[in-house]
């Protein structure tokens, strides 16, 4: 079973960031994914902090240098979301 997984440069965009959401929301064994460098916006961060808000098998969830995610949205889902890094 994996739990930590990196996927980071990878030009996920805000798609993969759909796709990703709909592989998390039936995740039972991932405690950790990197997702950083991969040109992720506001609309696929927005869609990555609903399905924490629903998966605590999820601890840790790196978004680092998705430079697309504006700054207000990025502090926003830091007060929200302690597992977002």
């Amino acid at each position: 079973t994996v739990s930590n997984l990196g996927l980071n440069t990878n030009e996920i965009k805000d798609q993969g960031a759909q796709f990703l959401a709909d592989v998390l929301r039936n995740n039972m064994a991932l405690a950790e994914l990197s997702i950083a460098d991969n040109h992720i916006g506001d609309a696929g961060a927005q869609i990555l902090r609903d399905v924490l808000r629903n998966n605590t098998t999820i601890q840790k969830l790196n978004l680092f240098q998705n430079n697309k995610i504006s700054a207000a949205l990025r502090k926003q889902l830091e007060k929200e979301e302690k597992r977002l890094y």
